[in-house]
């Protein structure tokens, strides 16, 4: 009896924040994804404080934010709005550092991509000094949750390399673009696509440093 009026009160929450739950589901068909953030946070404000930090269902609610941030990020990114993508982004990493941050380096695995991602965000919005890190220990990761020849840490030296090119760091960007070169055409293949990009960079950086030659 004592839990009765605890079960009316989150029944009575839970039928009060259902159109918050409706309406993220409406925006999310229509990829309108600020929309849904916003209608997600809405319904996690009304229900997470009724429930304990370990309930499943207030992880599950959490988690959802963190998805539709990372969306909205991506889709803000994908329209060249760099700076507006970032705190969609940093939020991201944040929720995903408290998960994985404290494992051994190998197992986080899981931070590779949201690393990037913010690091992408900053660099495209012109401020180099905070991608550099981000990308430095995505490659760190990589490097040991996925081994030293994987694709996946050939691409987090390409994107370093990119990043030290645009700092005009050419010096260092040369040797990550030679092995994440080697790296693919070891992994996929000498006519694979991803070997072509990583040729076709390569090029680019001899361009920029005058060595034609090599360029060619």
């Amino acid at each position: 009896a004592q839990f009765e009026p605890q079960a009316r009160a989150w029944l009575a929450a839970l039928a009060n924040a259902r159109p918050w739950f409706e309406q993220a589901a409406a925006h999310d068909k229509a990829k309108a994804r600020a929309k849904a953030l916003d209608a997600r946070q809405q319904r996690f404000a009304q229900l997470g404080p009724l429930l304990k930090d370990d309930h499943p269902r207030k992880a599950a609610m959490a988690k959802a934010i963190v998805d539709t941030q990372e969306q909205l990020g991506d889709q803000l990114a994908e329209t060249g709005n760099y700076r507006d993508a970032i705190p969609h982004y940093e939020a991201v990493l944040t929720a995903k550092d408290a998960l994985h941050g404290g494992k051994a380096i190998e197992a986080q695995g899981g931070l590779i991509i949201p690393l990037n991602d913010l690091a992408r965000a900053y660099r495209y919005a012109g401020d180099y000094a905070r991608a550099l890190p981000l990308y430095e220990r995505a490659l760190a990761i990589s490097e040991q949750a996925n081994g030293a020849n994987h694709p996946s840490t050939g691409t987090r030296l390409n994107n370093l390399a990119g990043l030290y090119q645009a700092m005009g760091r050419y010096a260092e960007a040369l040797p990550l673009y030679e092995r994440a070169l080697a790296i693919s055409e070891q992994a996929e293949g000498a006519n694979h696509r991803s070997t072509g990009t990583h040729l076709n960079n390569l090029a680019g950086l001899y361009r920029a440093m005058g060595r034609y030659a090599e360029a060619l």
